[in-house]
């Protein structure tokens, strides 16, 4: 499923406080947006994406890419934390 852009806003938006933590598929962080946590991956040569929600009892596959501003923005949040 693909992420409505609005949504997709807001879960790039809640990435920038989020932790970062390094995996096997770059660095991910989760965040809770609208009653679903999502998980932002970080990697390396793309830019940031969400690819999973849960919510009450599942999960499903999401897909959204950061614009070229937010991914910017996220990669100086994760080097520069609070």
């Amino acid at each position: 499923m693909t992420l409505d852009q609005p949504t997709a806003d807001k879960v790039f938006e809640a990435a920038l406080a989020a932790r970062f933590h390094p995996t096997n598929l770059g660095l991910t962080g989760e965040v809770w947006v609208d009653g679903y946590t999502y998980r932002v991956v970080v990697t390396e040569t793309e830019r940031a994406c969400t690819d999973v929600r849960a919510g009450w009892g599942d999960a499903e596959y999401t897909f959204a890419s950061a614009s070229a501003e937010q991914d910017r923005a996220l990669r100086e949040a994760i080097a520069n934390p609070n």
